[in-house]
């Protein structure tokens, strides 16, 4: 896995979401290379967390930023 800056992101209503890297300053996007994902989940209005697959969650998730980058980063959470 990459070592370095990490990444997070938040999804809006549609599920649409722009990474930011966790650097001083921050930029869009995710540094180059491997990286562990996990989600979580909250209920704004409720102001609950959701329940996600164990997956999502533990760690077993990766993707692989290549090194020309790439805006695709999609993951099926059901």
């Amino acid at each position: 896995m990459t070592v370095g800056a990490g990444s997070s992101g938040t999804t809006d209503a549609d599920g649409r979401y722009i990474l930011q890297t966790a650097a001083e300053p921050p930029s869009d996007g995710a540094v180059p290379g491997g990286h562990l994902v996990r989600f979580s989940t909250r209920d704004m209005k409720a102001g609950k967390m959701l329940t996600l697959p164990p997956s999502c969650s533990d760690g077993s998730m990766s993707f692989v930023v290549p090194p020309e980058g790439t805006d695709q980063a999609n993951f099926d959470l059901r």
